[in-house]
């Protein structure tokens, strides 16, 4: 009965939109009654987000294809600080750009102790620089493999968007798909500390599902075309609950319950098409570098 009813009330939907494509309808509306619809049946915030995904896909589709980048970036940066405010977004960014390292690595959790270290030496063990929830050694860690204890985030200089309108050692990013966004900031160059990535906030747009917190990210690739990041993994038995990847040409991908090495895979994996819904751009007091969008 349950499936019945939801197979309704998306036909119900999809074939309101099909029968009155020659109208410009407003993509919100819809979206929200498609989300709230997947959140009421889907049993897990996976599939509400996998949802959301689909929304954007049936229903902005065509529309949003024809909207150039300026107002892609124009509507996200009205969507994001529309969600955060005004007030915390300039704090968000104040910390990233204005604060030392040592207090940065503070307000994301980390322990006195597990930063204030310039690089690695041959000696040292992961656990001696990350703030992991565990102790062990790096070979009874399974993530350890994996994790790049010297990076120095080669998109941010390489990347027509990242690296303009200056090469910044302090970067503050705001990136996005259709059900949530995400605010990472990244520090690099420090005088007294290895380069190191924070998740500074998370929201979901449309959905009170809880948020990730504050903390520090591991970071598992450093190329030219494409950063991945994870959250630590629980125990050193597990691997990573989150990964992100995002890409020189702002593309931006959130993953969920996988395997470090399929992650790694697709991330190398040419892609043809940026899907306009996911998104990263480097933030400003007021909001997002638009300008740089236009170049």
């Amino acid at each position: 009965m349950n499936r019945f009813l939801k197979q309704l009330v998306f036909s119900i939907i999809f074939i309101s939109v099909l029968t009155n494509n020659s109208y410009a309808i407003p993509i919100g509306p819809f979206k929200k009654l498609f989300q709230e619809a997947a959140e009421f049946f889907s049993k897990s915030s996976d599939e509400v987000i996998k949802k959301g995904n689909k929304t954007d896909e049936m229903i902005s589709g065509s529309a949003a294809k024809n909207m150039d980048d300026l107002t892609i970036a124009t509507r996200d940066q009205e969507l994001i600080i529309g969600k955060l405010g005004d007030d915390v977004h300039s704090s968000h960014y104040e910390n990233a750009i204005n604060q030392p390292a040592d207090s940065i690595s503070a307000i994301h959790g980390i322990r006195i102790g597990k930063y204030g270290k310039k690089a690695f030496d041959a000696g040292d063990k992961l656990i001696d620089v990350f703030d992991f929830a565990f102790d062990g050694a790096d070979e009874e860690i399974k993530i350890s493999e994996y994790i790049l204890k010297s990076w120095i985030g080669r998109i941010y200089r390489i990347s027509n968007y990242f690296s303009r309108p200056n090469r910044d050692d302090r970067m503050l990013l705001v990136c996005k798909n259709s059900v949530e966004v995400f605010y990472f900031t990244i520090v690099l160059n420090s005088e007294n500390d290895i380069n190191r990535a924070y998740l500074t906030d998370h929201q979901y747009f449309q959905s009170s599902i809880k948020t990730l917190d504050k903390q520090e990210l591991l970071v598992l690739m450093d190329d030219e075309n494409v950063k991945v990041m994870a959250t630590k993994p629980p125990n050193k038995e597990s691997y990573p609950y989150h990964y992100f990847r995002i890409y020189s040409d702002q593309y931006f991908i959130h993953s969920k319950y996988s395997d470090p090495q399929l992650i790694l895979s697709y991330a190398k994996e040419k892609r043809t098409n940026r899907p306009i819904n996911n998104i990263c751009y480097k933030a400003n007091k007021d909001g997002i570098n638009i300008e740089q969008v236009k170049n």
